[in-house]
């Protein structure tokens, strides 16, 4: 798997199934000039987590699948962005643009951000999606959850998106700042 591409895969819990969506990104000054390394088996390690998460929450919640049913994801196929939009289109064009809007938000950030969005569809137009999106870097992680008329308003997700990643900037630099005064050297060492 390789960032900065759309994923879809069908997640099977009973006679119909879901589509999981799957999108991920690094962001920020990502170039070898600033020391960053191009490794992107960080993907497939994200969506390995992703797709642990929607089984144990499956698990969990019997009401959502039919009694005894064993719940199976798909692997991943790669999907365009038209492709993407055509399946969903009631779900997908609000994602897709929340993904720009959270490029541009980060894009100019001083440090490798690496972005996860992942959601679910029913392939019915009348479903509520939940879409979620995490920023992380070497020093921590922070997600929130969307719901599709979040999406929508696009104020509110900049702001939210913002609030994500300044609170990724506040960790990170309370991360240096703890290690400079320990005598260590590099953010993510503890």
């Amino acid at each position: 798997m390789s960032p900065d591409r759309y994923y879809g895969a069908e997640i099977h819990e009973g006679p119909s199934p879901r589509r999981l969506y799957f999108y991920a990104s690094t962001e920020g000054l990502t170039g070898p000039e600033y020391g960053y390394t191009e490794d992107h088996c960080w993907v497939a390690q994200a969506y390995e987590s992703v797709t642990r998460e929607v089984r144990e929450r499956l698990s969990v919640q019997p009401f959502l699948t039919e009694a005894g049913a064993v719940v199976t994801v798909s692997d991943p196929r790669e999907i365009s962005p038209d492709e993407l939009v055509q399946q969903d289109p009631w779900v997908n064009v609000y994602v897709v643009s929340a993904i720009k809007l959270a490029k541009r938000e980060i894009e100019d950030a001083l440090h490798p951000i690496k972005v996860i969005w992942c959601w679910q569809t029913s392939g019915n137009p009348g479903d509520e999606a939940i879409v979620h999106l995490k920023l992380s870097d070497d020093t921590g992680i922070f997600g929130e959850a969307f719901s599709l008329q979040q999406l929508k308003n696009e104020s509110l997700m900049k702001d939210r998106i913002r609030r994500l990643y300044q609170d990724l900037l506040e960790r990170r630099s309370r991360t240096i700042i703890m290690n400079l005064l320990r005598g260590k050297v590099g953010a993510g060492k503890d």
